[in-house]
């Protein structure tokens, strides 16, 4: 699998850091989403909204609200 050498370097060196306590890995989350949103989590990734540095799904956080249908009268 091409670039497969790079990923597992990378996770020896994240694995190293963590062990050390070198790395504040909380700290770069700048983004929260629930599970429901995944998809909007991917959209924010690959458009770099927001100055976003890490995302992650957090299963504690509620369900989105369902969007108001289209043309609903209050």
């Amino acid at each position: 699998m091409p670039g497969h050498e790079f990923v597992g370097e990378v996770a020896r060196i994240g694995d190293r850091a963590a062990t050390r306590g070198d790395f504040p890995f909380a700290d770069p989350v700048t983004h929260r989403f629930a599970l429901d949103d995944v998809s909007e989590a991917f959209d924010t990734i690959s458009r770099r909204e927001g100055e976003v540095l890490k995302v992650v799904l957090d299963p504690t956080l509620p369900r989105p609200s369902p969007a108001a249908p289209t043309g609903a009268s209050a």
